[in-house]
């Protein structure tokens, strides 16, 4: 969304007589670009999450194969490639990946014939373009039943819940 930042109003006149021979306004604005990205504190999601230090950098390798709908792939091969990446075992990652199900960080596609497909949590994550990614406002409230995270986040939601209304989980 465009920002108005100035207002130059230019006038032409006649010297002679002072009459007003042209006028008009020119508007400055600055627009909100950023590039196409991720953002994420993972380090706060961690924590929040009661997960573990090294779930951390497992989680940023993941969203680093995060597709524009939210969607990644964790077949074995891959496991095995962030475990490389991170220099840890293939199993200390399928145990993080697990965690992040039952943390609702990662959420299955609920297809049994994808059972490598998850979809990251998309009140958390977003991949994107900024104009869509913006929207997001994440919210943590602290209270007598723990804590609670809940987000704005337009386009995702609405996407997923037209996939899951249609049977296409």
């Amino acid at each position: 969304m465009a920002k108005l930042t100035q207002v130059i109003k230019e006038q032409k006149v006649n010297a002679v007589t002072g009459e007003v021979l042209e006028q008009h306004s020119i508007s400055v604005v600055r627009m909100d670009r950023e590039p196409d990205y991720v953002k994420l504190y993972l380090n706060d999601i961690m924590k929040l999450n009661d997960l573990p230090a090294s779930s951390s950098s497992i989680l940023f390798r993941i969203l680093n194969r995060m597709g524009y709908d939210n969607k990644v792939v964790l077949v074995n091969e891959i496991k095995e490639d962030i475990a490389k990446e991170v220099g840890t075992s293939y199993d200390t990652v399928r145990k993080r990946i697990t965690e992040l199900v039952k943390k609702k960080i990662l959420l299955p596609s609920g297809r049994k014939e994808r059972s490598a497909v998850y979809i990251v949590n998309p009140s958390i994550f977003a991949r994107g373009k900024w104009e869509d990614v913006k929207r997001i406002r994440l919210t943590v409230e602290y209270g007598p039943d723990g804590k609670r995270m809940s987000a704005i986040f337009d386009r995702q939601l609405e996407m997923f819940s037209e996939e899951e209304e249609s049977g296409q989980e």
